[in-house]
């Protein structure tokens, strides 16, 4: 059945909390690097919600307004991770939590989605579906090693991560919508329904970064997420089926809700799987003064760039200011001797914002 899943293009692999946000590749970018040669303690918390579907803020609500969805590719991603940190010279050692969903689909998954919600699916219209998500919580300990590189003006780092999954779920749905009754194939696979006690399983990741000078105005910096990772989920359920059904609602998992099976089994199975990988490069150029300049690129899903423009006050208290594209994404952090804040946005209106981020970060020195 494994072989099944594969040939159906039911790929391997699933996505987690990133291990850095923007925030700490901007710092890295444009801060000298330093080594505590005492205890550090620091806490930090991240939230990551974006989609091109509808605002953020209607997404909670029962009945929606009517919506048009004009791309042809659908998308929702939530990151949300909480983390604990000691530092002594080269080595980190941290604790987190989180979770990653990963929602995708063409454009009449998102059309039916919108007018569900909405008015109710038009019944003179056919929907040709296909959706697919990817779900994990999971908690991770990190043993981080960073060596100086340049001298001492730039360092690189490698983090050794182990997971521990507690939820899992992954699938696609495929199918058309006419006259009201929708009818398709379910694939999923999920740890939903199953004991705890049978759903915890482990797996193991490498990240990887450097940053280092190149002259004297220009840094420049590699982040990898997930160079090498391997992840034993050892039980979930395997559901493939034929379903039908004339009421389309959205369920914990994300596809319909309430489906009957026309045709179809349930099984366990065990499955290895990949972390996605991220890649990020960066560049900083020193204007002079106090004022630099950061140019960042991200490969996810697709390609980001960001352009950003920092501006220090001392060697500690820094304010910056990022523009990303294509889609436009605005991101303000502040930085202190021990406090890192950063809020994004692609509109400045809580009505209409389709991406948000935050992250905050507190430190202390023993």
């Amino acid at each position: 059945m494994l072989v099944l899943w594969k040939h159906l293009g039911f790929g391997q692999t699933i996505v987690t909390p990133p291990m850095w946000t923007t925030l700490e590749q901007v710092t890295s970018l444009v801060k000298d690097p330093k080594q505590p040669n005492h205890l550090q303690f620091a806490i930090r918390t991240f939230i990551h919600a974006r989609n091109n579907v509808l605002p953020l803020k209607l997404g909670n609500d029962e009945r929606l307004p009517p919506i048009n969805f004009h791309g042809d590719c659908a998308y929702f991603a939530d990151y949300r991770m909480k983390e604990l940190s000691l530092s002594h010279r080269r080595w980190t050692l941290r604790h987190g939590y989180g979770k990653a969903d990963f929602y995708e689909g063409n454009r009449d998954a998102a059309q039916l989605y919108l007018d569900t919600m909405s008015v109710g699916a038009n019944p003179q219209k056919d929907y040709d579906v296909n959706a697919s998500l990817s779900r994990t919580f999971l908690r991770r300990w990190t043993l981080e090693y960073t060596a100086p590189l340049k001298r001492g003006q730039g360092q690189f780092s490698v983090a050794f991560h182990w997971l521990r999954v507690h939820r899992l779920q992954k699938g696609t749905l495929t199918g058309q919508m006419s006259l009201g009754q929708f009818d398709g194939d379910l694939l999923l696979l999920t740890t939903r329904g199953l004991p705890s006690s049978e759903t915890k399983s482990n797996g193991v990741s490498v990240d990887f970064s450097a940053v280092a000078p190149i002259g004297e105005r220009i840094k420049l910096g590699i982040w990898c997420e997930n160079a090498f990772s391997k992840i034993w989920q050892r039980r979930l359920q395997q559901i493939t089926a034929k379903v039908s059904t004339n009421k389309v609602e959205p369920d914990a998992d994300g596809f319909l809700h309430a489906v009957p099976f026309l045709q179809g089994r349930i099984e366990k199975v065990s499955m290895e799987a990949r972390a996605k990988q991220i890649w990020v490069v960066g560049a900083a150029f020193k204007q002079g003064g106090e004022k630099d300049w950061v140019l960042i690129a991200k490969g996810e899903t697709n390609w980001h760039i960001g352009i950003g423009c920092i501006f220090s006050f001392d060697r500690e208290k820094r304010i910056w200011v990022m523009f990303n594209a294509p889609q436009p994404f605005w991101q303000v952090g502040i930085s202190t001797s021990h406090f890192q804040f950063l809020l994004g946005v692609d509109k400045w209106s809580t009505t209409e914002a389709k991406e948000i981020a935050t992250v905050v970060r507190l430190h202390w020195t023993f």
